[in-house]
């Protein structure tokens, strides 16, 4: 028997029709999942709150301080001894800095460190901006540890220059010095009672004002400056300000009035809100 064939374009549409639907409702479907995956999970209230306080502290990062050996010397028979400033007393001995100029050069002065009737010399000092600029800070900080005993006596220097930091190796019985970007002094920056070593400078021509943290660990000194870390700009600056007769790091930028505080603990730099 011969069957007909008018009907099969109808049953061809149905079936057409059905793989259609079954496959958008597979898209839609797909479609949806996607959308549930692409969602961002909601954070937390306790999640947020802890990113913000992440972004309130900077961690400084310390490197190790080169020590230099300080080598004898004599200053020259033409020039004149103008000042002499007396240190502690290091193995029962007077220490003592004596700085010299050359008669006809203002723009210079030499510095000498006496101990026990030797002179230890560390150059011109002035860096052309004469004796009158030359300042000696007394320091007087032991370093300890089961390996070392580092005694910092003093450092000298002018306002416009770094700094030599006069350090004395007890276990070796050597003068040693290391270079510092300003004025040394011994403060109590995080209230806990034990004075931590900073070297400030006040800025000078188009360098900014900045602060190196100097810190005793594992056995040797290490440094931190602390400008070129606030993460603002090439033209960051940090000072040392007195604020509630706290102790307090003022970060900012060269000519915008805008400047945030900090308090330090224990190589963490944390923001003051208040």
């Amino acid at each position: 028997m011969i069957k007909s064939f008018n009907k099969s374009p109808v049953k061809l549409s149905l079936l057409g029709l059905t793989m259609v639907l079954i496959l958008s409702g597979c898209a839609l479907t797909n479609a949806e999942s996607n959308e549930k995956t692409e969602q961002k999970p909601v954070q937390s209230h306790s999640t947020e709150n802890k990113n913000q306080n992440e972004n309130q502290s900077i961690q400084l990062t310390f490197k190790p301080v080169t020590m230099m050996d300080v080598t004898q010397g004599e200053p020259k028979k033409i020039w004149e001894k103008v000042k002499s400033i007396s240190l502690e007393e290091q193995d029962a001995a007077q220490v003592s800095i004596h700085l010299y100029v050359e008669p006809g050069n203002e723009n210079s002065a030499y510095a000498f460190l006496e101990h026990k009737g030797e002179l230890f010399e560390f150059g011109d000092v002035a860096d052309t901006f004469g004796l009158d600029d030359v300042v000696v800070e007394s320091v007087n900080q032991s370093f300890l540890s089961d390996k070392k005993n580092i005694k910092v006596f003093a450092g000298i220097g002018t306002t416009f220059t770094g700094w030599d930091i006069i350090s004395y190796d007890e276990e070796h019985s050597k003068w040693l010095r290391f270079e510092a970007i300003g004025r040394p002094q011994m403060i109590d920056l995080d209230g806990d009672g034990i004075k931590e070593m900073i070297a400030t400078f006040e800025g000078a021509h188009l360098n900014a004002p900045d602060i190196s943290i100097v810190r005793w660990n594992n056995g040797h000194l290490e440094f931190s400056e602390i400008a070129a870390q606030s993460g603002i700009s090439d033209k960051s600056y940090a000072r040392l300000i007195i604020k509630d007769n706290l102790p307090v790091v003022e970060i900012g930028e060269l000519g915008i009035e805008k400047s945030e505080y900090y308090k330090y603990t224990k190589g963490l730099l944390v923001k003051i809100t208040d």
